[in-house]
């Protein structure tokens, strides 16, 4: 259909005709352009069915009330992918996040007040447990090519684990002592040889998942929880960081659970620095620029600026580079 609405002199000239809003093809290369490419024709519904029913001869641009009922199913489902991918790809989004998406594709798919929703019969009578199983829960579990996600799901103090399984300690503790001396190295002052950082590490995450001290849940710690469990997993950490017998443990899960999962942060920073380092600035010093785009960065990072306000500010600059 779009390709005709797309190609068709007759056709496109009626599609504007009282009508400004445009038909957004998918992106082959980002998977949430089908995702806004679907709601471009759901917004224009009655316009479409209206020119079908002028132009009923055009079979290309017909469409049933199934096929609309679809197209409305479709868009509900990848709702859920758009909203964890916006999430994933903000400034301040971590691995947590990673794990918190999916669990939350997992609950959201398979709540019966959503399924209830669905329009059409293949989507009502869709095998959504399998679905979860088999695409999501599988993915997570094997699909992951390092285990860093799992090892923040560990790091996470909540009883709500639902993608552990037995085999994740074992796992975990591989990526824990592959990559924690470096860590500890590079985060604290110790003087330890590798060995003995390695042996401690090994030696706080045993305790740590018997629950043992100093890493069991103290009853005040239990009653201040927050209900957020990231904000609580942070808290948790930070009050043993400090002490002597889970201070190594403590420092890689507080480095873990601060890595941003994305590339878009990264993609946005130079995008963002070309306000900053322009052909009118081009001799601003190195530490200059890198100071600017570090309050640039980190003022949404930190959410001290929200990033919408920052990406209107940016949006308003562009105009000026196409004038």
């Amino acid at each position: 259909m779009l390709k005709v609405y797309e190609s068709n002199k007759g056709i496109k000239q009626q599609y504007y005709t009282g009508n400004t809003k445009v038909l957004l093809k998918a992106n082959t290369t980002r998977w949430n352009s089908i995702y806004t490419s679907y709601q471009s024709i759901i917004s224009v519904k009655s316009h479409l069915i209206d020119i079908a029913e002028r132009l009923h001869h055009t079979q290309e641009i017909q469409m049933s009330t199934e096929e609309w009922n679809m197209l409305d199913d479709m868009l509900f489902i990848l709702e859920v992918f758009k909203i964890i991918t916006d999430k994933i790809q903000k400034d301040s989004a971590t691995l947590y996040h990673v794990w918190e998406a999916f669990r939350d594709m997992t609950t959201s798919i398979l709540t019966p007040d959503r399924i209830k929703r669905y329009k059409t019969v293949e989507m009502l009578s869709y095998n959504w447990t399998s679905f979860a199983q088999d695409s999501i829960s599988k993915r997570y579990t094997h699909n992951i090519a390092n285990e860093a996600v799992k090892l923040v799901d560990v790091f996470t103090t909540s009883n709500n684990r639902i993608f552990l399984s037995s085999t994740v300690y074992d796992n975990t503790q591989k990526l824990l002592e592959s990559s924690g001396v470096s860590i500890v190295k590079r985060c604290t002052d110790t003087t330890l040889d590798d060995h003995i950082i390695r042996d401690r590490i090994r030696s706080q995450y045993n305790r740590y998942q018997q629950t043992k001290e100093p890493f069991h849940m103290t009853p005040l710690e239990s009653q201040s929880q927050s209900g957020n469990e990231y904000n609580d997993a942070l808290s948790y950490w930070i009050r043993r960081n400090g002490l002597e017998d889970s201070k190594e443990l403590s420092v890689i899960a507080l480095a873990y659970l601060h890595i941003n999962p994305s590339e878009a942060s990264v993609e946005r920073a130079f995008s963002r620095q070309k306000y900053v380092h322009t052909a009118l600035r081009n001799r601003l010093h190195k530490e200059t620029i890198d100071a600017m785009m570090f309050i640039k960065m980190n003022s949404s990072a930190m959410e001290l600026i929200d990033d919408g306000m920052i990406d209107n500010i940016y949006s308003a600059e562009s105009i000026y580079d196409t004038v």
